[in-house]
């Protein structure tokens, strides 16, 4: 690490120190004044910090209170469960994804009756992207299914094109790696220059809004619980039942009936599986 390096960690550190220092005086002034409180605050919960150490921290002014950072925190899921509710009013399409999140349920004494397990529920998040590429939700009539006869194999494997620019950008960053440690070390090396390719650059003053989703006790393995899952973004977003029946969203799931024809039942953005025989729902099945 060079002079410059330490120099400027020792500045960083002291601006934090200042910074921590004003935030207490101006919280003991006015209890309003409690931004930099109310990070650590939400911190430390998420670090799931025991409630005599955040008690002691409150104390010395450093963070909100237990009771304070729990309504904090109520407070701020539901306004963004209030802003959530509001998406689909827009008729913006948006994209949606959502996976299976596993966490283990530990428990502090393991017994024949007390054991611990692993609980499976869906978590996930919604794009919205900016203005620059908006435009109104997708219907049927967007889609064009008998393209997919054309797909091969050769549009999912990598081009020349492609693997000429990964190698190019591997290049461009180990050699930045290589300067930066050179030179870290005082070693003179000839100045040559690998530029990191530009192949679809971002403006980065357009950005998607990206918001979480609330998580769903359910399995998405399971179709019949990717239905409850549909169901429940469609209700969380505020959509309407006019958007629920004409409007699509990218995701596709295919099972058998048990009617005679037993022919394939799809999900759509109406978020029910249908036969396409006897036209029942998958509630009905």
């Amino acid at each position: 690490m060079t002079e410059e390096d330490t120099e400027d960690l020792r500045r960083r550190a002291e601006q934090r120190h200042i910074t921590m220092a004003l935030a207490i005086l101006a919280n003991h002034v006015s209890q309003r004044f409690n931004v930099i409180q109310g990070r650590v605050g939400y911190f430390l919960f998420a670090s799931k910090t025991s409630k005599s150490v955040i008690s002691a921290l409150n104390k010395l002014g450093i963070c909100p209170s237990y009771d304070g950072i729990i309504v904090s925190i109520k407070a701020t899921a539901e306004a963004a469960r209030d802003y959530l509710s509001r998406v689909c009013l827009r008729g913006q399409a948006i994209w949606i994804s959502f996976d299976n999140l596993t966490y283990a349920a530990n428990v502090k004494l393991q017994t024949l009756f007390n054991r611990g397990d692993f609980v499976i529920v869906t978590a996930g998040y919604l794009v919205i992207p900016p203005e620059s590429r908006a435009r109104p939700m997708f219907t049927p009539s967007d889609y064009d299914y008998r393209k997919l006869k054309t797909l091969s194999l050769g549009d999912f494997l990598p081009s020349r094109e492609t693997k000429d620019t990964m190698t190019a950008a591997c290049k461009s960053i180990l050699w930045g790696v290589f300067k930066s440690f050179t030179h870290s070390n005082k070693v003179d090396v000839p100045n040559l220059i690998y530029p990191m390719p530009i192949v679809f650059p971002l403006n980065h003053l357009e950005r998607s809004e990206i918001l979480s989703l609330p998580t769903y006790p359910f399995n998405e393995g399971i179709i019949n619980e990717v239905i409850d899952i549909h169901e429940c973004i469609g209700n969380d977003l505020g959509m309407s039942d006019k958007q629920r029946m004409k409007n699509m969203i990218d995701h596709v799931q295919r099972g058998l009936c048990d009617c005679s024809s037993k022919q394939v039942h799809s999900i759509n953005a109406k978020t029910l599986l249908t036969c396409q025989a006897c036209q029942k729902t998958a509630i009905e099945m």
